[in-house]
């Protein structure tokens, strides 16, 4: 399996993993990496997350073989709903998600390191869109997949 993979898929485990009983804030309740239609989420169904990867820029090599160091983009799409104190649950929420990619920076001995980039907040009645991005870098070698 490719390291951009093995990456994402020790990503998804430790969103997966935002339980209360674990120490978060949150029991997370949909974590994915397919499309989905955020209008559609049902409220048993949040706080949830998307996760996925928007570019990968990788360093250039000319020899086949060679170790390549590429900087992954790895996006999370959140969504929080609140009758109240909505802003409270957004910032709960928030925590659980960088704490919960924190615990293992390497995504399983995939990576050198994963550092927050950044986080947009979309505001509609009683919930709260948000997009964090990851910058992840990671070693392969050229030529395997």
């Amino acid at each position: 399996m490719a390291k951009r993979e093995n990456i994402l898929s020790n990503a998804k485990t430790s969103l997966e993993n935002i339980k209360i009983s674990g120490g978060y804030y949150n029991n997370v309740h949909l974590v994915t990496r397919e499309p989905t239609d955020w209008m559609k989420v049902q409220p048993d169904q949040v706080p949830g997350a998307w996760l996925l990867w928007t570019t990968d820029e990788r360093e250039p090599r000319d020899v086949q073989g060679a170790h390549t160091l590429s900087t992954l983009t790895m996006r999370v799409r959140g969504i929080v709903y609140a009758k109240k104190n909505l802003e409270i649950e957004l910032n709960k929420f928030i925590d659980d998600v960088e704490t919960s990619l924190m615990v293992d920076p390497t995504r399983g001995g995939n990576a050198m390191y994963t550092n927050p980039r950044s986080i947009r907040t979309f505001q509609g009645p009683s919930m709260f869109h948000i997009i964090f991005d990851f910058e992840v870098r990671y070693q392969y070698t050229q030529g395997s997949p």
